[in-house]
């Protein structure tokens, strides 16, 4: 992969994700969508539409964000 949605990797790694963690076993022990940063995963969410409201609360960061960075 050369990009992310159009980004080059050097500027912009994205995260996998997946429903539910599995033991070894690959009985799921965990419920929820998880994001995957490299070798840490993180619980975003229990629902699709609670993923939906870390979509729009990380869209809503933007503006913050482009303000600190000036």
């Amino acid at each position: 992969m050369d990009d992310v949605n159009g980004v080059p990797i050097d500027e912009y790694l994205g995260p996998t994700f997946s429903i539910d963690m599995h033991d070894r076993d690959g009985d799921a022990y965990d419920n929820g969508i998880w994001l995957h940063y490299g070798p840490t995963a993180i619980r975003v969410a229990r629902t699709l539409r609670g993923f939906k409201a870390h979509i729009k609360h990380l869209e809503g960061m933007v503006l913050e964000i482009t303000e600190n960075l000036s």
